[in-house]
């Protein structure tokens, strides 16, 4: 009876697996939907959008005036488990007479295209069949007035139901007459939107496209069709990109798609596998709801490095590195190129690449332990040596194992990069850095000249400035100019031969260029001297002392390069041919005692020494009464405060 028991009990397992398993061919599984109760009310609520995060969702609502055209766009909050009550946008963006809807965003919010039957498009004002594309952009959190998209995106038919691609550059939307919608298509090409075009097969059909959807990587296309006006119910369809081309798409199975109701699909979000859509689920209005796909075949781009489609290029900055082995860091896809050299000597090095396209990036880190025995070898992102994981959109932080595989200790934390995708528009991290130093990221043209401006905050210094000849860059690149994190170059400045106050700036160029050949560039940095004394206020270092210095990284040596003093605009200036650090100082004092002055690697802390910002260590006079100022610049990968360009 028992060995019967077993054998039953195996035969049942074996049934339900097979019940539950995928097969081939078989209909796709979908969990129930799931509406959304804190959004729900008695009114019309669709066309929800959702934040990467999931935390943010914006949509379409007619409460509280019951008309299904004057529907405004509203926002609501996840917080914890719940969504806050909705809030309608203020004014310009919402109109108070017209019907706004189908909120689409580039991630990183800056921008909301949707549509709307407001005075000022091409369509008309007609709320039923005038909608046309407008777009606001968010400055300092506040929705600007709306503009329309020009004429070639927008028709003089009906444009809605706009979807702005995850970089921005790409907008998919219906148009055409009520009962004759298609998907059109539009790109934008050097910020200029191009005429759209029809997507054609396998989207064109006898029946209404509507409400497309884009996923994060840009592989999979969400709709709907039907809604002809003759009894045809809506319903939501997917379809897939294989080698660049768009497949027919698929109904989704039951119970997304309910008999006789009318579906709408929204938004997907493919980190959670979930889709946002409302239905009117047998009911007068509209609601919206969620459902999960099961089965989803692809791995989670979220915990990949996988590049969402459209052109990215990467910033990737070193945060740690093991103490005993020195590594080298290469990206291998979709370029291959060394990005860091000697990973112990270059924590907190920041290098961008060009823009690029590909569906996963692979980097790897070259490990040479032949000073401990261990030979050379390579551990690769994509294998049993390294972890990933998403920290924020568009950012990930990847942490390897350094040791071969009969030593290692597993914790991932040996070399350690965060990598963060920037766009020819969306940058989330535009104002920052990983440390939340400030910057921002400007085009830097081959035919002007470009300058940066960067205020500076932190010790004596009052701004910096670097104007770059356009004639010697390569080609269109980016700048970045960051006020820098003194702590991470306190091995730099230990063996400086003068003193720091902590004033630091790194600009960097995306192009990768380190050298000008023929015209130099030039780096100018005003400092305080409000009594006119001839000193730094702060320091009692002499103005016509000061001199920009050069740090050659591969000699880990400082130049002193030839400086100009200006007393007038306490504006200390110099030319270089040459990109890696630069820093303003004075001549290192000598010393009244034996005690060891600051910043001659003898005293390097915080509170008494090289970082002292002119403090000073209190055992030392001489070392209080010298500080100076510092200004570091280190020209590689993207961005700046404040960006000046006039035509050479």
């Amino acid at each position: 009876m028992e060995r019967l028991n077993f054998f039953n009990g195996l035969i049942l397992v074996v049934i339900l697996s097979i019940l539950i398993a995928p097969s081939r061919g078989r209909t796709e599984q979908w969990s129930a939907p799931l509406e959304i109760p804190e959004i729900s009310s008695n009114y019309y609520d669709l066309e929800p959008w959702i934040s990467a995060d999931g935390k943010t969702m914006y949509f379409s609502s007619n409460r509280p005036e019951d008309d299904f055209y004057k529907l405004d766009i509203f926002v609501t909050h996840l917080i914890g488990w719940q969504w806050t009550t909705p809030e309608r946008l203020p004014t310009p963006l919402n109109d108070p007479i017209s019907r706004d809807g189908h909120p689409s965003l580039t991630l990183d919010g800056h921008y909301m295209y949707f549509h709307s039957s407001r005075f000022g498009g091409f369509g008309g004002t007609d709320a039923d069949t005038g909608l046309d594309i407008w777009m606001s952009e968010n400055i300092d959190g506040v929705w600007q007035q709306p503009v329309v998209l020009p004429l070639g995106v927008n028709s003089t038919t009906m444009d809605c139901t706009p979807f702005i691609s995850v970089d921005g550059q790409t907008l998919i939307f219906s148009s055409g007459n009520p009962g004759e919608r298609d998907l059109y298509i539009a790109h934008k090409v050097n910020g200029v939107w191009q005429d759209a075009v029809n997507m054609g097969a396998p989207f064109y059909t006898d029946l209404n496209e509507d409400s497309p959807s884009l996923s994060y990587t840009g592989k999979y296309l969400f709709m709907s069709r039907g809604g002809r006006g003759d009894g045809v119910a809506s319903d939501i369809f997917r379809s897939v990109k294989i080698n660049g081309i768009w497949q027919e798409p698929v109904r989704l199975p039951d119970p997304i798609n309910a008999e006789d109701d009318e579906e709408q699909a929204s938004f997907y979000n493919e980190c959670t596998n979930t889709l946002y859509f409302y239905s009117t689920n047998m009911t007068p209005a509209w609601h919206i709801y969620t459902t999960q796909w099961l089965d989803f075949p692809d791995q989670n781009p979220c915990k990949q490095l996988i590049i969402p489609e459209g052109q990215w290029r990467l910033r990737v900055t070193l945060l740690e590195a093991s103490a005993g082995l020195s590594s080298d860091i290469y990206i291998d896809e979709p370029i291959s190129q060394l990005l860091i050299k000697k990973s112990l000597k270059n924590v907190g090095t920041v290098v961008s690449t060009p823009f690029l396209s590909a569906d996963e990036l692979v980097f790897h880190i070259h490990v040479d332990g032949r000073s401990l025995g261990l030979g050379e070898y390579n551990h690769y992102s994509d294998s049993e040596f390294a972890r990933v994981k998403r920290t924020d959109p568009l950012r990930y932080i990847v942490g390897f194992e350094d040791l071969p595989a009969d030593q290692a200790d597993w914790d991932f934390n040996d070399t350690v990069l965060l990598v963060e995708l920037v766009g020819v528009e969306v940058n989330i991290w535009e104002g920052q850095n990983y440390l939340g130093e400030i910057q921002v990221v400007e085009d830097a043209p081959p035919d002007q000249t470009t300058t940066l401006d960067l205020p500076l905050t932190r010790g004596a210094a009052v701004e910096a400035s670097v104007s770059i000849p356009g004639g010697e860059l390569a080609g269109p690149t980016y700048a970045i100019l960051t006020q820098g994190e003194p702590v991470l170059y306190e091995e730099v400045v230990a063996d400086a031969p003068f003193l720091s106050t902590g004033d630091f700036i790194k600009v960097e160029l995306t192009n990768g260029q380190s050298r000008l050949d023929a015209d130099p560039a030039q780096v100018s940095i005003s400092y305080k001297d409000e009594d006119n004394d001839g000193f730094v206020d702060g320091t009692a270092l002499m103005e016509s002392e000061l001199a920009v210095y050069n740090f050659n990284g591969e000699s880990s040596a400082w130049q002193q390069l030839p400086s100009q003093v200006d007393p007038a605009s306490n504006t200390v200036t110099a030319q270089t041919h040459d990109f890696s650090l630069f820093a303003l100082g004075g001549k290192m004092p000598e010393r009244l005692d034996d005690t060891p002055a600051a910043g001659n690697g003898k005293d390097t802390s915080v509170n008494g020494g090289l970082f002292g910002c002119w403090v000073g260590n209190a055992a030392s006079p001489a070392a209080a009464s010298n500080a100076i100022l510092m200004l570091l610049l280190a020209l590689a990968p993207a961005a700046a405060y404040r960006l000046r360009q006039s035509s050479r």
